[in-house]
């Protein structure tokens, strides 16, 4: 009997036990659920845009260079001089304080003095839609705007406007975003005349000599 009696009052005591811990499980609140959030997490992290035009405003900007520009456009699209190996390239439409003065600004890079010739003699051999061939030093109507073409043994600009344009101001741009002074050929055209062909010595442009 007293076997029994124990044996009862376990299985109640179990049964008791089991109920309160059933409850307690249901009662539970998730700690994660009520838990603060750190406003620095990185899914709270608010996200700050930035205007390309600025970070490429700053490569035409610097104490000795006067562009005067307020605006930088990348346009997407594909030139002749894409055709031939380079290691940077770009085709942009800057815009001075004066909105109604833009520029095209068409640029390449080249690992070495061999690629910039072949592409820049290519240039010449088929220039514009309808492939007009230039020759070295000739003097022609190349384009109907304002037309500035620098190469330094290492890079190809090319320059155009409706507006004027001043060659040294593109030179020096060349001289101190490029870190260099090799400059190997010079083209300046102004509107409806014919290119002019210059060289850059003693920091000084020049009518390039034919000899």
């Amino acid at each position: 009997m007293k076997i029994f009696f124990l044996k009862s009052l376990a299985a109640t005591f179990l049964f008791i036990l089991f109920s309160c811990s059933e409850s307690k499980d249901d009662n539970t609140v998730d700690l994660e659920q009520i838990r603060p959030k750190s406003a620095n997490t990185d899914n709270n992290q608010p996200i700050v845009q930035t205007d390309s035009s600025e970070i490429l405003l700053k490569k035409y900007k610097n104490d000795s260079i006067d562009l005067k520009l307020i605006k930088v456009q990348d346009i997407k699209g594909s030139n002749f001089l894409n055709r031939f190996p380079n290691i940077n390239s770009g085709l942009r439409t800057l815009i001075q304080k004066d909105t109604s003065i833009q520029f095209q600004h068409e640029f390449y890079e080249y690992s070495d003095s061999n690629q910039m010739k072949n592409a820049f003699f290519n240039w010449l051999d088929c220039n514009g839609k309808d492939c007009m061939s230039i020759k070295l030093f000739e003097e022609i109507k190349i384009e109907k705007q304002n037309l500035l073409v620098i190469t330094t043994s290492g890079s190809i600009d090319i320059i155009r406007s409706s507006n004027n344009l001043n060659p040294e101001d593109w030179i020096n741009y060349v001289r101190f975003s490029r870190k260099i002074n090799d400059f190997k050929y010079i083209i300046f055209q102004k509107k409806n005349q014919k290119a002019k062909w210059f060289e850059f010595k003693t920091y000084k442009l020049a009518p390039k000599s034919k000899k």
